[in-house]
């Protein structure tokens, strides 16, 4: 709650980090020298992580002819359980998160728990899933994630984003409040320059990276 107060400073200057300023490292280590801020926050993500996944797998089909699929970001596996749950023809889920992370990951049938720097590489597989990862990073470091998914992937292979994705044209609904509210969540607890993106942001970021083709499928419950 002490980073809030600031938020007005991130505003005006996107390199004062709200966060940091407050507790001298950013949100990620910070947790990650504290067990049991950490153990809370891995619960917070699982807590919201199944409802969405629920809705997602409920709206989405496209996994046929996974055989291997890479979580990015998978923190404590929820999803990749998830997703070997539904489709039983994925045999082998990788977790793919910093180290610290997936140190306390537990044990999942058909998932292997990987920790690592997405800016360095990322696992081999048919696919790659992530799940609201690239929301924190400036266009740069998202750009470099990309270029690492795009090299890991094979001839064919396919990345899965889920993202919040903003309209063109701001509006009044309540959907769209929501999502500049997880805009402000975002500069005040983890990057002051992170954000979310419109669909064409998507695309050029995408593009720039090496994909060619880029779908849109809505999750409507989120």
């Amino acid at each position: 709650m002490s980073a809030w107060p600031l938020v007005h400073e991130a505003v005006l200057d996107p390199t004062i980090e709200p966060f940091v300023k407050v507790h001298g490292e950013p949100a990620y280590s910070y947790y990650g020298k504290m067990p049991e801020m950490n153990g809370l926050m891995r619960k917070a993500m699982s807590g919201v992580s199944v409802p969405f996944m629920t809705s997602v797998l409920d709206s989405y089909n496209r996994f046929k002819g996974v055989k291997q699929l890479v979580d990015v970001g998978g923190s404590a596996g929820d999803c990749l359980r998830m997703i070997l749950q539904k489709h039983r023809f994925i045999y082998e889920g990788i977790n793919f998160d910093v180290p610290e992370v997936v140190g306390e990951a537990p044990s999942i049938l058909g998932v292997t728990h990987i920790g690592g720097d997405t800016f360095k590489s990322i696992p081999a597989a048919d696919a790659i899933f992530m799940k609201w990862v690239l929301t924190t990073w400036t266009d740069d470091e998202y750009k470099l994630i990309m270029e690492n998914c795009y090299k890991a992937l094979p001839a064919g292979g396919k990345l899965i984003a889920c993202k919040p994705v903003l309209l063109d044209d701001s509006n009044e609904s309540q959907r769209t409040r929501a999502l500049l509210e997880g805009d402000i969540f975002v500069m005040t607890i983890y990057r002051a320059k992170g954000k979310h993106r419109t669909e064409q942001e998507f695309k050029q970021l995408g593009f720039s990276a090496g994909f060619l083709h880029l779908r849109l499928y809505r999750v409507l419950d989120y």
